[in-house]
Order: structure tokens, then sequence, then C-alpha cells
């Protein structure tokens, strides 16, 4: 009856010892599986996070570009106005010079009003062009202000108009900088 006994002491307790290494094993293994899906859950949420990031850098260069497109062009249009209103100052007062005068002054308008974009959303760098190509511009049409309240040109009028043909132009390297795929990120003209 001993040997029954202790047999029966030994059934019992490898089935507590059985059955003590299997609940530890699953709970490892659950705990395991629990960091798994933790880790999984973590890398998740960092790929939705960049993928946000990116998604927004992304939609920032296309205002930036958007901004210096525009930026570009009224400079453009507000310097063919401009210089179509400085022939015009040099004729009789007529009709067609109040209506070139009034496009002048809404071509300045809308050029200086297209600064502020780029100052907001542009780095520095691209801010600071923009303004400096702003203030040339500004230079060159206080000249045909001058000169349409019976005035001359300032002298250096040609010159200003040279300094604004090379801020126009470090404005536009800097800003094809800003967007060229080749800029490598992280460099001094990389966004």
């Amino acid at each position: 009856m001993a040997s029954d006994l202790t047999a029966g002491i030994f059934a019992v307790l490898g089935t507590v010892l059985g059955g003590g290494v299997t609940l530890a094993t699953n709970a490892f293994s659950a705990r395991t599986q629990a960091q798994q899906a933790e880790a999984v859950r973590v890398h998740e949420v960092e790929q939705a996070r960049r993928a946000r990031i990116d998604a927004r850098a992304a939609e920032l260069d296309n205002v930036r570009r958007d901004a210096c497109v525009k930026f570009l062009s009224l400079a453009a249009t507000f310097r063919d106005v401009a210089d179509e209103y400085g022939w015009m100052l040099e004729a009789p007062s007529t009709e067609a010079t109040a209506r070139t005068k009034d496009r002048y002054m809404q071509a300045w308008a809308d050029f200086s009003a297209s600064t502020a974009p780029i100052q907001i959303a542009g780095p520095p760098e691209l801010a600071d062009a923009a303004v400096a190509l702003r203030d040339c511009v500004g230079d060159y049409s206080l000249d045909l202000d001058r000169q349409a309240r019976g005035g001359k040109p300032a002298r250096g009028h040609d010159a200003k108009n040279v300094r604004m043909n090379e801020a126009r132009d470090t404005f536009a390297a800097i800003a094809q900088g800003l967007f060229d795929p080749a800029v490598p990120e992280g460099s001094e003209l990389g966004v």
C-alpha cells in the first residue's frame, strides 16, 4: 500500500508540476505575443505618424512652390506694367496714361501682397530673397512715382533696374534649389 501511496503522491506531484510548467509556458508565450503585438502596434502608429509628416511636408512644398511661381509671375507683370507706365509718362498725359497708372497701382498691390505667403511658408533664405526683390521693385517704383509727379527718375534708375533683375535672379535660384530633387535633403538649400 505504501508503494501505491507513493505512486499516487508522485502522480499528483507530476500533474501539479506539469500543470505549473504548462501554465508558466503559456503565460510566457502570452506575454511574448502581447509584447510582439505591442511592438507591431507601435510600428504601425509610427508609420502612420511618418506618413502624416511626409504628407504635410509635401503639402508645404506645394504651397511654397505655388507661392514662388505666383510671386515671380506678379513681379514680371508689375515690371511690364511699370515699364509701360514709364513710357506713357514721357508722352503728354492722356486717358490711357490714367488707365495704365491704375493697372500699375494694382500690379504693385498684388505683387507686394504676394510676398506674405513666402515669408510665412518659406525658409528664411527664401523669405529674405523675396523681401529683397520686393524692396528693389519698390525702389524702382518710387522713381516712376517721382517721374509721375513731374520729376525725372532719380539718378541711378538704371542701376536700380539692374539690382531688381539681380534680386529676381537670386530669388529664382534659391527657389529652384529648394524644389530641385537633386538637392539633398538637409543641405543648406534642401527642405
